[in-house]
C-alpha cells in the first residue's frame, strides 16, 4: 500500500501545479452550447382530434446571427454616468454621482439609490 502512495501524491501534486495561473484568470466559458442548433420538436399525436392552427402573431422571426468569439463579461470598472451631464465615482464601498442644479427637481435621491440598486 505503501509502494503507490507516494508516487500518487507526487503525481496528482504535479498536475495540479502545472497549469498557469493566467490561464486561471480568463474567464472559462468558450460558449461553445450557443453554436448548438436549436432542437426541432415532432408534433404531438393527436389521436384523431384537430388542433387549432399556431398564431403567427408572436412568431419570431427566423435570422442568423454571427457569433463573437470572444465575449468579455466581467463588469465595467468605471460606474456609468445614468443621468446626463453627471459625474460618477466609485471607491470601492461608496457610489458618488454628481450632477447640475438645475437637474435636482428631476432627480430626487430616493430615485437615484433606486438607479444605484437596479444596476447593482
Amino acid at each position: 500500500m505503501k509502494k503507490w502512495l507516494f508516487p500518487f501524491a507526487l503525481i496528482t501534486t504535479l498536475a495540479a501545479c502545472s497549469a498557469s495561473n493566467e490561464s486561471k484568470q480568463q474567464a472559462n466559458d468558450t460558449y461553445q452550447n450557443s453554436d448548438d442548433a436549436l432542437p426541432a420538436f415532432m408534433p404531438l399525436a393527436t389521436g384523431g382530434v384537430n388542433l387549432p392552427k399556431q398564431d403567427t402573431t408572436y412568431q419570431l422571426p427566423q435570422i442568423k446571427v454571427k457569433k463573437a468569439q470572444h465575449i468579455d463579461i466581467r463588469p465595467p470598472e468605471n460606474p456609468l454616468a445614468i443621468i446626463q451631464n453627471s459625474i460618477a465615482q466609485f471607491d470601492g464601498e461608496r457610489a458618488l454621482i454628481a450632477y447640475p442644479e438645475d437637474k435636482q427637481q428631476v432627480y430626487s435621491l430616493v430615485q437615484v439609490q433606486r438607479l444605484l440598486k437596479s444596476k447593482v
